[in-house]
């Protein structure tokens, strides 16, 4: 560090009065060794000091926001695998509820028991073009029981979405297993010929001009 007298001394040789170069040089060292010795801001402390509050709080809110989404689309997608096949659209769609006379409202879209006496309800989502509902289930011996079309029944006329005007009480025909139940949107009334002959087709794969969702339920003895 250079003393008074010697930069005093330096002044009066260069004839100025300001700083003479040596004070210059001096001073700027003297900077240039202060700067060198405070530590460096790393982004890393940028982002912890300035930055890590308020991505922390964005990171909240995000959660808040969409977590519950994650279940509504799980539970979509058990929904989604009765969606509709042939006719070339996946746009119908048809969910069943078995309900007592002890309960007061049906839930669809869960694992469904059934017991002898339950009513089956059909929750139907028609395409723009389905004007009429048919269904037969299938159980695991292979034979099938007739919904729509039926003995006394035809296919059921559709009216806007919801459930069906029309269930079906779980009586003798039924035997304690689990049951395949195939819905089927069409433009007219369905035959039993017709819908036995349409859902052997839609399962072996090929196209149809109707469309086809499968359900199902477990009857318990």
């Amino acid at each position: 560090m250079r003393t008074e007298d010697k930069n005093r001394l330096d002044r009066l040789l260069s004839g100025g009065q300001g700083p003479s170069v040596q004070e210059k040089e001096s001073m700027l060292a003297e900077i240039l060794r202060q700067a060198a010795s405070k530590p460096e801001k790393s982004p890393w402390n940028l982002v912890s000091g300035k930055y890590l509050v308020p991505a922390v709080a964005l990171t909240i809110v995000f959660l808040v926001a969409f977590f519950p989404l994650l279940f509504l689309r799980k539970e979509r997608r058990t929904y989604d695998e009765f969606t509709a096949r042939g006719a070339g659209s996946s746009r119908a769609l048809m969910q069943l509820a078995c309900i007592s006379g002890k309960e007061k409202r049906p839930i669809f879209g869960k694992s469904k028991s059934c017991h002898y006496g339950d009513t089956l309800l059909f929750r139907l989502y028609p395409s723009e073009n389905a004007r009429y509902f048919s269904a037969v289930a299938l159980g695991a011996d292979g034979l099938l029981v007739w919904y729509f079309p039926s003995d006394t029944k035809s296919s059921l006329p559709i009216i806007g979405e919801g459930i069906a005007r029309e269930g079906i009480v779980i009586g003798s025909e039924h035997a304690p297993e689990e049951y395949r139940v195939f819905g089927l949107f069409s433009d007219r009334p369905l035959s039993r010929v017709e819908v036995r002959s349409l859902v052997e087709s839609i399962v072996q794969g090929r196209e149809t001009s109707v469309e086809l969702i499968q359900d199902g339920f477990l009857l318990e003895k």
